[in-house]
């Protein structure tokens, strides 16, 4: 059965309504986005066209479409994450949202330190167009001419040239002998537009009072700066909740791997919900029938339940009780030698006269099996050295290594944590001393044998075995 974790942690209930509120933001966000793209490819293409030919395809409308296409879709992956309770969409929306952060707060930074190496470039490239010959200069698409740009920008900034009109007396292609400008410099508010065509031809009337009088650098840069603060506002605006969804997601990250932790440990459920004797703590459901309580501690759990359970581990779920001598999946055909050196002294035992224990270990090379990491995958042997005091408590310590051996619990397959090798023979949680002189793994260390009998004891060992 699937443990929900709203039952256990009400708290995600006002986590998931935050993360869906930001995410349907974000689509929203990402969709006007795509549309603001669409849009000034549609309809101001022609001002666009004046700047991109040297960006290729890092196009303003280019731009805003994949911007809209990313946040769109890492909105989708943190719902989806969300929806299915998995952990990797979860994580890997908070590392991209945090990444599409980084990027717009790096990019408004930078547009902010180079505003003025911007305006240049935008004077250069409206100067570059306006000295164009023809189209094929900076373009491959013929509907575009240098004609028909200009004339657009002028009729909709309401500008005449780059400076100011005169930029067009004596135009080279066009008129190189006369002072006349395009008709489309021709203020509209001076004519009776009433009478049809009256302002036909008025770029030849060389009548000064009859032309827009704002070049169109200042006026196309107002334009664009103008629509640089409304996408600054709302790159900051995205960027507080891309902040709130950060740290909104990794919370409900962290709620996760916690509710996946106590699932996997009952006990850990048992004592947050206080479930009463009519609950099983494994599965959650109503102990109707098939109930078996357990001899030693009196918890009581579904009959297919705890024999479930005790086919991995054989102790109570809630209190940890042992039933049964333990087993662990350390491989098989190992060998444990112990050999009693005497005229070895261990540091910190030097009153002894009996010297050291010295314990040898030979784990071979061999296949791993179902309880393993990588079944079917070869992992590689080892052989390890360990030494204890011979002493009375040493004494006893090397017999539990020897029961833990035998039940297969001090070694198992994994990654070395020491080399970081993977698929070889590593310790299983009951430590060891592998050199005498210092060291976290060597003598002195005066609570050593103290510590490895509560690890033996946590493992199911304990003096009763011997």
């Amino acid at each position: 059965m699937m443990v929900k974790f709203s039952r256990f942690h009400p708290s995600l209930h006002i986590l998931t309504y935050i993360f869906f509120a930001l995410n349907f933001i974000f689509s929203i966000f990402g969709l006007a986005s795509l549309i603001i793209g669409a849009w000034l490819y549609g309809s101001k293409s022609n001002y666009i066209y004046l700047l991109s030919h040297d960006f290729g395809a890092l196009s303003a409308s280019a731009l805003c479409v994949l911007i809209g296409i990313a946040v769109v879709t890492i909105a989708v992956i943190g719902c989806c994450g969300l929806w299915f309770e998995n952990r990797n969409f979860i994580l890997t929306y908070v590392l991209f949202t945090s990444l599409v952060l980084t990027v717009e707060i790096v990019v408004s930074v930078m547009m902010f330190l180079y505003k003025k190496d911007v305006t240049l470039h935008v004077e250069q490239q409206l100067l570059n167009h306006f000295r164009s010959n023809n189209a094929s200069d900076f373009s491959n698409r013929a509907l575009f001419t240098v004609d028909m740009t200009w004339d657009d920008l002028q009729r909709e900034l309401k500008c005449c040239g780059l400076g100011n009109y005169t930029d067009w007396h004596r135009d080279r292609r066009r008129w190189p002998k006369n002072d006349w400008v395009p008709d489309s410099c021709c203020d509209l508010d001076q004519f009776d537009l009433s009478i049809p065509r009256s302002f036909d031809n008025c770029g030849k009337m060389m009548n000064p009072d009859l032309f827009y009088k704002q070049g169109c650098y200042k006026a196309f840069g107002d334009w664009l700066f103008n629509h640089f603060f409304i996408v600054g506002t709302i790159n900051v605006l995205m960027a507080g909740f891309q902040i709130l969804a950060v740290l909104n997601g990794f919370l409900i990250f962290w709620h996760m791997r916690r509710r996946r932790m106590e699932a996997e440990n009952p006990a850990s459920v048992y004592n947050r919900c206080n479930l009463s004797d009519k609950d099983c703590s494994i599965c959650l459901d109503n102990l109707d029938d098939g109930r078996q309580k357990l001899s030693k501690c009196g918890h009581v759990f579904h009959k297919r339940c705890i024999e479930t359970w005790f086919s991995r581990e054989a102790k109570c779920p809630i209190c940890s009780t042992r039933y049964g001598a333990p087993m662990g999946d350390q491989p098989e055909g190992g060998r444990m030698i112990c050999h009693f050196e005497s005229f070895v002294r261990v540091p910190g035992y030097e009153n002894f006269q009996d010297g050291c224990i010295r314990i040898e270990y030979y784990m071979p090379d061999g296949i791993q099996g179902p309880n393993h990491p990588k079944p079917g995958k070869r992992f590689s042997g080892t052989h390890r050295v360990a030494y204890l005091p011979n002493t009375d408590h040493g004494r006893i310590i090397s017999k539990l290594l020897k029961v833990a051996f035998d039940r297969r619990l001090i070694f198992t397959v994994g990654t070395s944590i020491t080399t970081g090798q993977s698929d070889c023979i590593v310790w299983n949680n009951i430590h060891h001393k592998t050199t005498l002189f210092g060291g976290p793994y060597g003598y002195p260390d005066s609570t050593y044998l103290q510590r490895v009998e509560e690890e033996l004891k946590n493992a199911g060992i304990d003096r009763s075995m011997l």
